[in-house]
């Protein structure tokens, strides 16, 4: 069973308006984007668990960004959002699993990943999150860059710690 993750000061969870795809989501306003809080495990092979955090573009707190393949990877891998199951590909999971390890025990890990962070069954949703994507990642800690599920071929990219 994973600890209690706090959320940074002035960040609202975002609790999940339902089940099943496309419905972990509640509206953002235009300067607004998601990021995720993952909950850290004792053990690697526990289910991924997190809770989406809304903030404001100009007023983020530190995050950081995943960049990986999609690979025509089926979203068949399980999830929690707030409890509520839902399915995210092989590689976002193996990345998942591997930074959720890096999160303090006290604090939540915040990270930007564009397929979850996204709603991606809402096209103007899309539209404006995808202009935002450079800023999204310019304003990362860290970019993190995820090849592969293999951990042979997966690397990190960012400032040392």
């Amino acid at each position: 069973m994973s600890a209690p993750v706090s959320n940074p000061p002035g960040l609202v969870p975002q609790s999940p308006q339902a089940t099943g795809p496309y419905t972990l989501y509640a509206s953002l306003q235009d300067d607004e984007i998601r990021l995720i809080s993952l909950s850290p495990s004792a053990s690697a092979a526990s289910p991924i668990h997190f809770t989406f955090v809304v903030t404001s573009i100009s007023n983020c707190p530190p995050y950081d960004a995943l960049s990986y393949t999609w690979d025509q990877q089926a979203f068949d891998r399980p999830a929690y959002c707030d409890g509520e199951k839902t399915f995210v590909t092989r590689n976002v999971e193996s990345a998942m699993h591997k930074l959720r390890g890096r999160a303090p025990w006290s604090k939540a890990y915040l990270i930007w990943i564009d397929t979850l962070c996204i709603n991606q069954g809402s096209v103007l949703e899309k539209n404006r999150q995808v202009v935002m994507m450079g800023e999204i990642y310019s304003q990362a800690h860290k970019v993190v860059v995820w090849l592969s599920y293999d951990d042979s071929s997966a690397a990190m990219l960012g400032p040392t710690e």
